[in-house]
């Protein structure tokens, strides 16, 4: 299969494959069908991908910063090792995809789907999840520091020795969920839902527990 893109310079070039292309800049990836393709090792930063059903793509190490995704569907796509820095993501659908390692930074999640995903040692560094689907999504060891998570379902989610440092979980959804080692010092946690949570050697020094809802048979350290 050939796919013709077409650059903003005007340029239009013929790839036989779209794996390790560089496409910053393509103008007409949202004409392609996509879902299922291999994308890995792209560069597609600076792309508009909004609206997109890339379901079933393998993204794993792509740059993706900067790039448009809003409302995309990524439902099960693999994400692994790729670099979303400052993109936008608003409403996505990550249902079930796999995003280990993957840079989240300074990224618009907002009302995103991520429940089901696996998410191992991903940077959410200052994202923004606000709303955010993260039910029963598998965290472990990720980086979410100083992220907005207000207002975000993380029921059921593993969040074991993540840091969420300084983050924004105000209203936040945490029934269940599993914290246990997770350093929350300095997180704001007003009116969140911790039900259930495993909170076992979990830092919360300096923490908002204002208006929690707190299972005080799981143990915390302050």
């Amino acid at each position: 299969m050939t796919y013709t893109i077409k650059f903003k310079d005007g340029s239009i070039k013929e790839f036989e494959s779209l794996a390790g292309q560089d496409l910053r800049l393509a103008t007409n990836l949202r004409e392609l069908d996509l879902q299922g393709k291999d994308l890995s090792y792209s560069n597609l930063s600076h792309c508009d991908l909004s609206h997109c059903d890339l379901s079933n793509c393998n993204l794993s190490h792509c740059d993706l910063s900067y790039t448009e995704l809003y409302y995309s569907t990524l439902y099960r796509s693999d994400l692994s090792h790729s670099n979303l820095t400052e993109s936008d993501l608003t409403g996505a659908i990550l249902r079930k995809a796999i995003c280990d390692y993957a840079n989240l930074s300074h990224t618009l999640l907002k009302n995103t789907d991520l429940s089901g995903a696996d998410l191992y040692g991903a940077d959410f560094l200052r994202a923004n999840l606000y709303e955010a689907n993260l039910y029963g999504a598998y965290l472990l060891k990720a980086n979410l520091s100083g992220a907005d998570l207000s207002g975000a379902d993380l029921s059921g989610a593993n969040l074991y020795e993540a840091n969420l440092s300084g983050a924004d979980l105000s209203g936040a959804n945490l029934s269940g969920a599993n914290l246990s080692g997770a350093d929350l010092s300095g997180a704001c946690l007003r009116d969140a839902n911790l039900m259930c949570a495993d909170l076992e050697g979990a830092i919360l020094t300096n923490a908002d527990l204002k208006g929690t809802i707190l299972d005080v048979e799981k143990g915390t350290e302050k």
